[in-house]
């Protein structure tokens, strides 16, 4: 199946997961490619959304049918309400109750075993520096600091 995409210059992707074309040329912002003009930035899904099908209409939302956040393909963006967002959310488990019942490397987002996690208070307790850690792992520094007060992984016990 060919698909004609009208995109912004520059923009690049793939053919991934079934016919998502999921952007890899531009930083991801929470999950959403987005690109930078006059000191703000514009998500991509919304330019793509704009160019095929218009103005997105006041009040509503560009929202994913295949809920690929990076998904650049018009065919899986349409425009919805909030409440069609958490309707969503919540028919496909992402709701709130997820993030707080699903810990640790169960938890579908998690960039970190418990494994890691160990050997990472360790090295915080030993005085290792949290941009270095953060660096090694190749995570946020903020990652390592929710992890090192507590806020983050605080089920995982270091002796």
């Amino acid at each position: 199946m060919c698909i004609i995409v009208k995109k912004p210059r520059g923009i690049h992707y793939k053919h991934l997961q079934g016919d998502c074309l999921v952007c890899i040329s531009h930083c991801q912002h929470e999950g959403y490619p987005v690109v930078r003009k006059n000191e703000r930035l514009y998500h991509i899904n919304h330019i793509v959304y704009e160019q095929n099908y218009g103005k997105i209409p006041d009040g509503l939302f560009i929202l994913h049918h295949c809920d690929v956040r990076a998904c650049l393909n018009p065919k899986h963006l349409y425009a919805g309400t909030h409440q069609d967002n958490v309707n969503d959310m919540i028919r496909r488990g992402r709701d709130k109750c997820m993030s707080v019942c699903l810990k640790g490397e169960d938890h579908p987002f998690a960039k970190l075993t418990s494994r890691e996690v160990r050997e990472i208070k360790i090295k915080l307790r030993d005085g290792g520096r949290v941009s270095r850690i953060a660096r090694e792992y190749r995570i946020s520094q903020s990652c390592i600091g929710g992890i090192k007060n507590g806020s983050r992984w605080p089920h995982v016990l270091i002796a």
